[in-house]
């Protein structure tokens, strides 16, 4: 089994790490609020297209978002770049 583009842990993590409200990520992906809270509140992979975790993860990717897909503990972080940048404002 291949494993998920995109956990709802890491899609949750990913939107708190950013600081962006889940109406905010709806905006971005032209989708409903009530979707994106729909995705995070699933437990394992959320229930959505590979079409739309992947519209989801680039998302969060570009906008500085590394995703850390180690097994037994997958994860997100600001990308180092992303965080001396705002170290420096």
């Amino acid at each position: 089994m291949r494993p998920p583009v995109i956990s709802a842990a890491q899609a949750k993590a990913a939107r708190e790490l950013l600081g962006w409200s889940e109406v905010n990520v709806a905006r971005r992906l032209h989708v409903l609020k009530e979707w994106v809270g729909r995705v995070e509140g699933l437990g394992g992979e959320p229930a959505l297209t590979l079409g739309m975790a992947r519209r989801l993860k680039d998302l969060y990717e570009s906008a500085g978002v590394e995703f850390l897909d180690e097994a037994d503990a997958p994860g997100v972080k600001l990308h180092a770049d992303i965080c001396r940048g705002h170290q420096s404002s």
